[in-house]
């Protein structure tokens, strides 16, 4: 078998990691057009697989692969950098974070030094959990599913080497297989594993492994090259143009990137085609050797300015500095961390005792932090009270893998007590929708105690009798099971509608109004909350640091008040109810209520509801719904 390794320097791969990079920075930083910017990461496992496959094979072929030389220099590569950065980080973090966000961030530090941080944001990214963009290091997964299989492949090359050489590709094939596989049959309702784990992501670093093996036809004819590395260039930049936030990603969908880069990196392999004299021009070949340190300041600078601006969409000028600062600290981090240190002729041993002694200085930071829970002593009690709340549980409340079912608990059914209608007479009122109905059912089943509020609520399942394209298996069933059988077969004297409104929901909801009219059924359309740019509690702990109390008024999302005219309209004229809970906590300058009367606040992230919000909102539902009855 010919493996057809190549150890050259080869010029391209660098431009084409400018390909994977500044897609990713862009769609980062809010450029509208490159909605599939993040398919860059795909690119790069691709080329990671592509590199260290190659090197390793070669090296066995040549009798001269060592597990100590393989990792001495995978952890000059890779560590300097990312200690430089998670330091710099750590510091900034102190002055700008909140005790509960601070707390958090001691977490995720600590699962970047064990290689394991995809694993961390898996499982602390349930529904409940903070947003990606307040997490500084979440960046970081991508390297670990990447420091993951530098744990698995050069064993598994090994192995298969000594064992039967002749097929490692035949191999490298059946386990790339069953890793598609798995990420095909988990993406669409266990998408976060699909996303975050290696056993869903290896397909694609062996696609690369597997480019590496033998010289493929199309590398050693001119037009076929040519064509493949177009190819190779269209299915990339398509994907960055033409994918967005709605794509079922990875899926079927990241072949499509994926195959891009293994066509341009093996058509150039004996040709120099087109596509490499592009990719090989300096300016790109720049950008590339650039970019691992480009990838790891981009993310944590554009978070920590959200937190300094307290928005999550900043001003062009924010952005364009921010651009420059990405490029002026990856260019020094690449000409005094990466290079110098990349060029020692250390041992084995001094690279790890040196890799011991700084991960156990960011160790007792990240320890710091979290011990600390936050260094809380920094702002005073009532801030640090409220800045608590970003920490809210609303599980209880939202009655989470009971009638509720969540992202973390897609696999679990609703409990039949959930739907069962009462059986003494109570009047029942079924309450249906995703997590924006969830946190009602707790103040409304506390306000209206002579009647039975069944609960129906999935996260990102709207209630109308058409489910969205992209919403889940679960949230099908679910919108079948409701308006197929749960309204038709059961007495209900009330629906209630509830969800995270948009405007493109307005024809289903039009028509779900329509079909409840004709069945007799009578019908509340709960409109939208309102909703901040960040969460609530953070505004109102940065607001009152600040002496600012017009900060909260000019953080919020003004496109909610449109859509509760929108919706208050076309809700009474398809003859149903409309319940507004921006008219009960806003006043007509949309100056809005923020607190309860205990001081806590109305709404714990930017728009669902605290217990007591809750029941400040069920009580004033209970009596529209009390009213409507008579």
């Amino acid at each position: 078998m010919r493996w057809g390794v190549r150890l050259r320097y080869r010029s391209e791969i660098d431009g084409l990691r400018t390909l994977a990079v500044v897609p990713v920075i862009a769609f980062h930083f809010g450029a509208a057009r490159i909605s599939g910017g993040y398919v860059g990461v795909d690119v790069f496992f691709v080329i990671s697989g592509y590199l260290i496959g190659t090197m390793i094979l070669a090296e066995l072929r040549a009798g001269e692969f060592t597990f100590s030389n393989f990792y001495r220099r995978r952890f000059k590569r890779i560590l300097p950098a990312l200690f430089a950065m998670v330091f710099a980080v750590s510091i900034a973090c102190c002055f700008v974070l909140l005790p509960t966000m601070l707390y958090h961030y001691g977490h995720s530090l600590i699962s970047v030094l064990a290689s394991a941080s995809n694993i961390y944001f898996w499982l602390t990214s349930n529904y409940f959990a903070p947003v990606s963009e307040s997490k500084p290091l979440l960046h970081t997964w991508s390297l670990a599913v990447e420091e993951q299989f530098y744990l698995v492949l050069p064993l598994l090359l090994t192995v298969l080497y000594r064992m039967t050489a002749r097929r490692i590709e035949t191999w490298i094939w059946i386990l790339a297989a069953g890793s598609f596989a798995a990420n095909v049959l988990l993406v669409k309702d266990h998408a976060t594993f699909a996303f975050y784990m290696l056993p869903t992501r290896f397909w694609e670093l062996g696609l690369g492994v597997l480019i590496g093996t033998r010289n493929w036809p199309w590398s050693t004819k001119r037009v076929l090259s040519e064509v493949c590395a177009g190819a190779g260039a269209i299915l990339i930049v398509g994907s960055v143009f033409l994918f967005d936030r709605t794509t079922v990603f990875p899926g079927f969908a990241a072949v499509i990137p994926c195959l891009g880069t293994a066509l341009i990196i093996s058509s150039g392999d004996q040709i120099k085609t087109k596509i490499c004299d592009v990719l090989s021009l300096p300016p790109v070949v720049f950008v590339g050797k650039l970019s691992y340190s480009l990838y790891l300041w981009h993310w944590p600078l554009l978070v920590l300015a959200r937190q300094v601006r307290l928005t999550e969409e900043l001003a062009w000028y924010d952005v364009g500095a921010l651009i420059f600062l990405t490029f002026l600290l990856a260019a020094l981090s690449y000409l005094f961390v990466e290079q110098p240190l990349r060029a020692t002729k250390w041992s084995f041993a001094h690279v790890l005792s040196a890799t011991v002694a700084a991960t156990a200085v960011l160790g007792l930071i990240g320890g710091a932090f979290t011990l600390t829970r936050g260094m809380p002593g920094r702002f005073n009690s009532e801030i640090s009270n409220i800045a608590s709340f970003l920490d809210y549980n609303p599980r209880a409340q939202f009655r989470e893998g009971k009638c509720f079912i969540s992202m973390s608990t897609l696999s679990l059914p609703l409990e039949k007590e959930c739907f069962s209608p009462a059986r003494d007479g109570r009047k029942n009122v079924l309450l249906i929708g995703d997590s924006f109905a969830a946190h009602l059912w707790y103040g409304l089943a506390e306000s209206l105690p002579e009647d039975k509020v069944l609960q129906v609520t999935a996260s990102n399942c709207r209630p109308t009798i058409q489910a969205s394209p992209i919403a889940s298996t679960v949230c099908r069933q679910m919108i079948e099971q409701i308006f197929g059988e749960i309204v038709p077969n059961t007495r209900i004297e009330r629906v209630i509608l509830s969800a995270r409104w948009s405007d493109a929901d307005l024809p289903d909801l039009a028509a779900t109004l329509k079909w409840t009219s004709e069945r007799g059924i009578r019908t509340t359309v709960v409109g939208p909350p309102p909703e901040y740019q960040i969460p609530l509690p953070q505004l109102l702990a940065m607001s009152r640091l600040h002496s600012n109390p017009g900060l909260i008024d000019s953080r919020q999302r003004q496109d909610r008040f449109v859509l509760d005219g929108l919706m208050r309209t076309l809700v009474r004229e398809a003859g149903g109810e409309y319940f507004s809970p921006i008219d009960i906590l806003c006043s007509k300058q949309h100056e809005c209520q923020t607190s309860t009367t205990e001081e806590d606040p109305v709404q714990y992230d930017y728009g669902h509801f605290t217990e007591r919000g809750s029941k400040l909102i069920g009580q004033s539902l209970a009596d529209a719904l009390r009213d409507h009855s008579q």
